[in-house]
């Protein structure tokens, strides 16, 4: 309790107190707690992911769903957990379905979005938000080949920054 109260919110923190709760068999306050911790970090997989699993766990199984769904929709760098156990959890018959389209919006120019105006810069931030997604959803040996960084690079370059660029070319 202190970490998050003194310090800050951290998910390992809000999963540990979660734990701590169930091991009591205080279901409810285990609950809230992953429910707080989910609403603390809206824009990260990992704690959806942690939510589905601890309502399928409590056999939760429509809420479990949903949570999965709403973690696979949010940047799937930010899951830090399996995209095939979390897909099955979200009802997903087959995973490569999620890749083929995760696969394809990474290789999609979007030269669209530029002619209606959508600046390049942010365009390119978009894809390489993509390329990383794809990465995660691959999961094979290959997926941060030199070619993957070098594509990474040259958006980051395109985004502006430069920075970012050469720190993923390594």
């Amino acid at each position: 309790g202190y970490l998050l109260l003194k310090v800050g919110a951290f998910p390992d923190v809000y999963q540990a107190t979660t734990e701590r709760h169930l091991k009591n068999e205080d279901e409810q306050s285990g609950l809230i707690t992953v429910e707080k911790m989910a609403s603390s970090f809206p824009g990260w997989g990992y704690s959806h992911a942690y939510n589905a699993r601890l309502l399928l766990k409590l056999g939760r199984e429509l809420e479990a769903r949903d949570a999965a769904r709403f973690a696979i929709h949010l940047p799937l760098w930010t899951l830090d957990d399996s995209l095939s156990e979390i897909a099955k959890i979200a009802g997903y018959q087959e995973v490569e379905s999620l890749k083929k389209m995760f696969r394809g919006l990474s290789l999609d120019p979007r030269d669209s979005e530029v002619a209606q105006g959508k600046a390049v810069e942010q365009v390119a931030l978009d894809r390489a938000a993509y390329v990383l997604d794809r990465v995660v959803a691959e999961d094979d040996d290959k997926r941060w080949s030199r070619e993957v960084k070098e594509e990474l690079a040259a958006l980051y370059g395109i985004a502006r920054l430069p920075e970012i660029a050469k720190f993923v070319s390594l």
